[in-house]
């Protein structure tokens, strides 16, 4: 007997609100073992949104060879049933794997083909969300004006439809990519009217994302109480909501502030709690950014000992991260220290 729709969409509904939570080991547990009961003759279609979910929380977690799997087992279902939709779903989010990874080419060229599929079925929502992803590629690429131009006409099509979600995150991109461009007095606006609607619809995880960004703002603009102000109430939320990875960028943007503005006890504290963090979370980028900075303070300090110490451990992050001007100017420093301790 075929498994009821009512019972299926219960369990994708289930999990999606897992997800939203950052339950997924939850998520993924009733999956799979959803997924080792398939019924004999059960509808691919069904098949294909399984796969496609657990696709999207592998990717979540950053498990990346898993989620292609599920990807291309869902793909492979969608594009036999020549389902459009789903496929330029499975495409977009192929897209944001390959972004993920900093491999940008492969994602430009999923997303375009997602562009195409959600065109040929004039879904307007589908059509918002690629050209948006297509920014994205494009503003991580420096092509900033090109990416404005897709965040705009994103936003255009998400305010037709009156997407709130969407529209709040398309004011946030574009706020970022103005404030790469230098144009602080406008990013805040976009900012700003980002935040009003992520309040009124309750996304605490997108709110401390905003805090941080007109944190992060202000910093540039050196008004350092308010970025202060900002970057600690982002914190806060962090920590409330259990945004492990984010409370660990948390500490380190106050740590850069507060370098800015000074107080070097705090700025050793903050650094500390971030790299604890991002040595758990097994972020190198993260834990490569804070030894560098800790290093730097070291030197200041006199510490050259120490210096060098955290140098070596800066510099093989670097080289696994294959940051070479990185690697050029730790190798530099590292030999410099080397001959005024012998």
């Amino acid at each position: 007997m075929m498994m009821k729709k009512d019972k299926i969409n219960t369990i994708l509904e289930n999990v999606q609100e897992l997800r939203q939570k950052r339950e997924y080991v939850k998520a993924l547990s009733i999956l799979h073992e959803e997924m080792t009961h398939f019924e004999h003759g059960i509808d691919n279609s069904i098949k294909g949104q399984y796969f496609y979910n657990a696709g999207i929380i592998y990717n979540d977690i950053a498990k990346y060879e898993e989620a292609l799997m599920f990807y291309h087992k869902a793909l492979e279902i969608f594009i036999h049933n020549d389902d459009k939709i789903e496929i330029a779903k499975v495409y977009n989010n192929l897209g944001n794997l390959y972004s993920n990874l900093g491999e940008y080419d492969k994602a430009f060229e999923y997303f375009q083909k997602g562009l195409d599929f959600s065109l040929q079925e004039e879904h307007p929502t589908l059509i918002a969300q690629t050209l948006s992803n297509l920014g994205t590629v494009n503003r991580a690429k420096g092509n900033y004006d090109l990416a404005l131009e897709y965040y705009m006409t994103a936003l255009l099509i998400f305010r037709k439809t009156d997407n709130k979600r969407s529209i709040s995150v398309s004011l946030n991109n574009i706020g970022s990519i103005l404030q790469s461009k230098g144009d602080y007095e406008s990013a805040l606006k976009y900012y700003q009217e980002s935040l009003v609607l992520a309040e009124i619809l309750n996304d605490t995880y997108f709110v401390s994302s905003l805090l941080n960004n007109l944190g992060q703002l202000f910093s540039l603009t050196k008004d350092y109480q308010k970025a202060l102000h900002y970057l600690q109430k982002s914190l806060l939320i962090k920590k409330e909501i259990g945004d492990k990875s984010g409370e660990g960028n948390a500490y380190s943007n106050l740590a850069s502030l507060e370098y800015l503005i000074g107080d070097i006890a705090l700025v050793m504290y903050h650094l500390q709690k971030s790299i604890s963090i991002q040595q758990e979370m097994g972020n190198k980028y993260g834990l490569f950014q804070n030894l560098k900075l800790l290093s730097i303070l070291l030197n200041q300090t006199g510490e050259k000992e120490q210096t060098l110490r955290y140098l070596n451990y800066t510099l093989d992050l670097a080289e696994q991260l294959g940051i070479e001007d990185d690697v050029r100017e730790i190798k530099r420093l590292r030999n410099q220290l080397t001959h005024q301790i012998q």
